[in-house]
């Protein structure tokens, strides 16, 4: 990729977190759609939308009303991750606790399957 390709690409997504972040000020809901740019997606929405050549879509962010209010993800507590003046080894992980964190606590494990682990440090 070249730099003026990925400094573009950046910019997009950056406008695209301002998208976001507007739409939400404004009590509207907002999703992010990744597919877009793939060849199927891009052309079916350019016919929907009557996009004209040589126009692509790059990103897709959908806004309006939400159905339902969607529940904010579990955050950990501040003092989980702050360390002051110097590394805190209370707070280390070591690799099985790295992995018993992303398995309990994040959306690629449990989160939202079986719940949050007890354990605070996961």
């Amino acid at each position: 990729m070249e730099k003026a390709e990925s400094h573009f690409i950046a910019g997009l997504a950056n406008a695209t977190l301002l998208v976001h972040l507007a739409a939400t000020s404004l009590g509207l809901a907002s999703q992010y759609v990744s597919d877009a740019n793939s060849p199927y997606m891009e052309t079916m929405l350019k016919v929907l939308l009557a996009i004209p050549e040589p126009l692509r879509i790059y990103h897709l962010v959908p806004i309006g009303y939400a159905k339902s209010q969607v529940a904010a993800p579990p955050r950990r507590e501040l003092e989980e991750i702050i360390h002051y003046e110097k590394y805190d080894m209370n707070k280390f992980r070591d690799d099985q606790g790295v992995s018993r964190f992303i398995m309990t606590r994040t959306l690629q494990g449990a989160y939202g399957r079986r719940g949050l682990d007890s354990d605070p440090k996961g």
